[in-house]
């Protein structure tokens, strides 16, 4: 599954209609969510690692982890592995 984020100034009705049926165009609604961003290429093995980190961070802080994880890469695929962008964000319910 992909997404993509557009500007603020789009809404659903002032998108362009993709040309693709399998494209759909919606809104999100996002709960809390707990980020860990880091440079590098994004193997399972590394993936895994931070996620289990921020897992337990937020179990630390007194949170729980209330869904899937999901991984998000911002650079094109030619951009070398240091100057990579990742994060990986997990829906989280905040303690009171």
């Amino acid at each position: 599954r992909m997404a993509f984020v557009l500007p603020a100034s789009y809404s659903a009705a002032s998108t362009p209609t993709p040309t693709d049926s399998q494209v759909a165009v919606g809104s999100a609604t996002w709960p809390p969510v707990a980020v860990v961003t880091f440079s590098g290429w994004t193997t399972q093995s590394d993936v895994s690692a931070r996620q289990q980190a921020l897992e337990q961070a937020v179990t630390a802080d007194g949170h729980e982890v209330v869904g899937p994880p999901m991984l998000a890469r911002y650079n094109p695929p030619w951009t070398l592995g240091p100057l990579r962008t990742n994060e990986i964000f997990l829906p989280i319910s905040v303690k009171a």
